[in-house]
């Protein structure tokens, strides 16, 4: 799925308060494009960590964002690839939330999900 993705200077960053997440904020070396986040933010630096913890400091982790929602691609040091939904995405793609899934089933989730907006 990384491959499907194209690379942007945009990064996720988490706004800390104390050891606790309290927002987001998505920003290039020179501009922010969006900060809040107040609900999702804790909701995605603990999915965040999780895939940290199960791919490895080693490992790659990319985002993009789906239907008000965010999605993870994670790479492990093997080239084992997994994507990982928060809440909002899942409920949307009708998948689990917080779990590796196979690339293949999202991408599957998303067309029909496009098919369903079309009519087709």
């Amino acid at each position: 799925m990384q491959d499907w993705l194209s690379p942007t200077d945009e990064k996720l960053s988490f706004i800390m308060e104390g050891g606790e997440a309290k927002g987001i904020v998505i920003a290039t070396d020179t501009e922010p494009i969006l900060a809040g986040g107040e609900k999702s933010g804790p909701e995605l630096f603990a999915l965040y960590e999780k895939i940290k913890e199960t791919v490895g400091e080693e490992g790659s982790v990319q985002y993009f964002g789906y239907s008000g929602g965010y999605a993870f691609v994670a790479t492990d040091r093997e080239g084992e690839e997994s994507v990982w939904l928060d809440q909002r995405a899942a409920t949307f793609l009708e998948l689990p939330a917080h779990t590796p899934l196979e690339a293949q089933e999202v991408v599957q989730q998303i067309q029909a999900a496009a098919d369903d907006r079309t009519g087709e």
